[in-house]
């Protein structure tokens, strides 16, 4: 709903067809849900921008989440934001950044800095997550998540701009109360 808000400024400006489609999500610890979750994103989007007749890139960073981090056992983090960062990888987003593993609770640190970019040179390099376009292409559970997912969020996305959109959501407050 909110980047329909973009797109219907856009549109209106006639530069709708300049800019390139960024989105930042935060990617949390359920793993195939979070695959489902970015693939179904991705889904939108481009229904979206079809709507539009936009032929806008899309451009999906992903960010591991903070919330589900401990300060008793830190290094149970790096499991956390590693399986955070497959199911990024694996669901499609283009980018991806990992918190350091103690940066919930503490200052950051060299250590902590340098995991998280050992991270996803793992990722990388030895489990060659870059070298497949669509990992999850095939998984009848993963499309069935991702389709129940997209379906979903449409039908809420219908509602809210049925009560005009999401900028009259936002200033009546019922996005907030639904968050």
């Amino acid at each position: 709903a909110h980047l329909n808000e973009y797109f219907n400024y856009l549109n209106t400006e006639n530069s709708l067809n300049e800019k390139s489609i960024q989105l930042t999500v935060s990617v949390g610890g359920d793993f195939f849900t979070e695959i489902a979750k970015l693939r179904a994103l991705r889904k939108l989007v481009n229904l979206l921008s079809d709507s539009y007749q936009s032929k806008n890139p899309i451009y999906l960073h992903a960010q591991t989440t903070m919330l589900n981090k401990s300060e008793k056992d830190a290094y149970t983090n790096l499991l956390r934001s590693t399986t955070e960062a497959m199911s990024a990888v694996i669901g499609g987003a283009n980018s991806l950044s990992l918190a350091g593993f103690d940066e919930p609770y503490s200052i950051a640190n060299e250590f902590s800095s340098r995991m998280a970019i050992n991270q996803q040179h793992i990722l990388k390099d030895e489990s060659y997550l870059n070298k497949v376009a669509d990992m999850a292409a095939g998984s009848y559970y993963i499309e069935q998540l991702t389709d129940q997912l997209a379906h979903q969020a449409w039908e809420k996305f219908k509602e809210l701009e049925a009560k005009d959109g999401f900028i009259a959501g936002i200033e009546s407050g019922s996005i907030q109360q639904r968050i």
